[in-house]
C-alpha cells in the first residue's frame, strides 16, 4: 500500500504557503491517491504531461469531440448518495448517468471529487492537473480572480452540477469601501450559511507544512523517525538544530491528522 502511494505522489510546486497547505492535505490523502490509477485509466492517461511544457489545455479541448461518455460511479463509496446529490444540485436536474462528451465528463467528475473530499469548486483544476500531469502549481489553485463573464457562465466550468459558492460582483464604480463591505458579508456567509459548511479552510499555525510533508513522505518511504532526524541534522537550517526523532514523530502524526480532515 505505502509503495503504491509513493509511486502516486503529486509534485506540488506552489510558492504560496496557504495554497501549498491546501493542496498538500487534499492530494496526499490516501483515499485520493487510491483513486488516481482508476481515474487515469478511465481518462486514457498513458503518460503524465509536463504541466509547464506540454499543451495541457489544447489536449482538453480535443475532448469536446469525443462523445458518449458517462461517470463510472462504481469506484466510489455511497454511489447512490452521490447520484442523488448531483441530481439535487444540477442546474437542469439532469440524470448524472447521462452520456456527455469527455470534456464535460472530466469537469463534472472533478466537481464530484471536490464534493467527496469536502473542497470548494476552485479545487477542480488542481484535481485535473493531478490526474493528467502528476504536478500542480500556483495556477492550479486560484482562490481569487477577476474575469469577464459571458452568457452568465461563471468561470469555465461545463460540469453537470455545481457546488455552492460565494461570488462578489464589482462594477467600474465599485469603491474600496463597498468591496471591503462585500468581503465582510462573504466571510459571514461562509461561517453561517449551512450550504457552505462542507468546506472549512485549514491553517498551519506552526508554518511548517512543507517540512512536515517532507518528513511524512520520508517516513512513508520506509525511513525510521531517527533516520529522518539524522538526515535533517546534516542541514545548515538553524530551525533543525537539536532535532530528535520524537519531534519528527509528532510532526508526522500532526500531518496525518490534517490528511484525515
Amino acid at each position: 500500500m505505502e509503495k503504491d502511494l509513493l509511486d502516486l505522489k503529486i509534485n506540488i510546486k506552489s510558492r504560496i504557503d496557504s495554497s501549498y497547505l491546501e493542496l498538500s492535505i487534499l492530494l496526499d490523502k490516501p483515499e485520493f491517491l487510491d483513486l488516481l490509477p482508476q481515474l487515469r485509466k478511465e481518462y486514457g492517461v498513458d503518460r503524465l504531461l509536463d504541466l509547464d511544457i506540454d499543451n495541457y489545455y489544447s489536449l482538453l479541448n480535443t475532448f469536446r469531440d469525443e462523445q458518449d461518455f458517462k461517470i463510472n460511479f462504481s469506484k466510489y463509496k455511497n454511489a447512490k448518495q452521490l447520484i442523488a446529490y448531483m441530481k439535487e444540485n444540477s442546474d437542469i436536474h439532469a440524470n448524472p448517468k447521462r452520456l456527455m462528451d469527455r470534456y464535460q465528463l472530466i469537469d463534472t467528475e472533478a466537481n464530484l471529487l471536490c464534493y467527496i473530499f469536502r473542497r470548494p469548486p476552485f479545487f477542480a483544476e488542481a484535481i485535473k492537473h493531478a490526474i493528467y500531469c502528476g504536478t500542480v502549481n500556483d495556477a492550479s489553485l486560484r482562490t481569487t480572480s477577476a474575469e469577464v463573464v459571458e452568457n452568465d457562465r461563471l468561470l469555465s466550468s461545463v460540469s453537470e452540477f455545481g457546488l455552492p459558492r460565494v461570488i462578489i460582483s464589482v462594477s467600474s464604480t465599485t469603491t474600496d469601501i463597498e468591496l471591503k463591505s462585500a468581503m465582510r458579508v462573504a466571510r459571514t456567509l461562509y461561517k453561517t450559511d449551512k450550504r457552505l459548511s462542507y468546506y472549512k479552510p485549514r491553517t498551519d499555525k506552526a508554518n511548517k507544512i512543507r517540512t512536515y510533508r517532507e518528513w511524512y513522505w520520508m517516513h512513508l518511504s520506509g525511513m525510521r523517525y531517527v533516520d529522518i532526524a539524522d538526515e535533517m541534522a546534516k542541514s545548515d537550517d538553524p530551525d533543525l538544530a537539536g532535532l530528535d526523532d520524537n519531534r519528527i514523530l509528532k510532526a508526522v502524526n500532526y500531518y496525518k491528522k490534517l490528511l484525515a480532515q
